[in-house]
């Protein structure tokens, strides 16, 4: 992210929360996200407008700016009740990864002279395999394959999913190639509650 300005998937965690506390259903099961213009930190507005509250999901519209200035950000979400436990059918396989404890922990190589504010909250483990980035050996693809979880040992619920989904590095870092890569625009789905611990996450470009 650009100095001073805040992650697209914190500012869709702002939003989600917002509509969450608004409508009659505890989790996230959809977000669309538009990234207007670039929000900076400090104080902002945010708008949620209950667009259906039906018995099973309901819908809104967020936005959030500053002050009488346009949106910066426009999102619709859609809220339900997750269930909890294993899926009854699934094709998703994850992709083979190392233990958390046999993965890379370091600073992010590329990030600029002020980390990322998200590192002070989020603990990364790199597999190693993907992440020659961070000991100055690049990959040929633009993958990166990861553990994350918080600081602080809270559990990661569905609206931290929300976080997570933007929450790594771009994924050019894994090629070498270093610099800010914006959010224009992010879907998020969630099928479930997470399972406790760590939570994988692979990010790739096509």
């Amino acid at each position: 992210m650009g100095e001073g300005l805040l992650n697209g998937g914190y500012l869709m965690a702002i939003g989600v929360r917002a509509a969450l506390a608004e409508g009659g259903h505890p989790d996230p099961l959809a977000v669309s996200a538009t990234f207007l213009r670039p929000l900076p930190a400090g104080a902002s507005a945010v708008s949620v407008q209950q667009l259906r509250s039906g018995r099973t999901v309901s819908s809104s519209r967020v936005t959030l700016g500053v002050g009488e200035s346009p949106p910066s950000v426009d999102m619709q979400v859609t809220a339900a009740t997750l269930g909890v436990g294993e899926a009854v059918w699934t094709d998703s396989v994850p992709p083979p990864i190392a233990a958390p404890e046999d993965c890379l922990r370091m600073a992010m190589r590329g990030a600029g002279p002020t980390p990322p504010g998200l590192t002070t909250v989020l603990d990364y483990a790199f597999d190693p395999k993907s992440s020659g980035w961070l000991t100055g050996t690049p990959g040929s693809q633009p993958l990166l394959n990861l553990w994350l979880r918080f600081t602080d040992g809270r559990p990661i619920d569905p609206l931290a999913l929300v976080l997570l989904c933007d929450a790594c590095p771009p994924v050019l870092f894994a090629m070498g190639r270093y610099g800010w890569a914006p959010t224009i625009a992010m879907q998020v789905f969630i099928r479930a509650v997470p399972a406790p611990g760590w939570c994988q996450v692979e990010a790739r470009a096509g």
